[in-house]
């Protein structure tokens, strides 16, 4: 069995807290409730997600169809106007 095997049978909040509670320590704001955990693990996804689009839209930026310079036809268009 693998160390991942008795996290799908117990509650390790519940763990923690009695664990805790047993030592006399106050578990108040101490441990992170599962809906914080998942939230922060969302925010860290999402992160990578925009740090990766990020890097595609460089890598992008590089290839010679994108670069005034290699593609000529670029140069003569005018700047796309923002529409708001």
């Amino acid at each position: 069995m693998g160390p991942d095997s008795i996290a799908q049978f117990i509650n390790t909040d519940e763990v923690i807290k009695r664990l805790a509670a047993s030592q006399g320590i106050d578990v108040l704001n101490l441990v992170r409730s599962m809906d914080e955990v998942q939230g922060e693990r969302q925010q860290q996804m999402q992160q990578q997600m925009l740090l990766e689009q990020q890097k595609m839209s460089v890598d992008a930026m590089k290839t010679p169809m994108m670069d005034p310079s290699k593609n000529p036809e670029l140069a003569q268009q005018p700047p796309e106007q923002e529409t708001t």
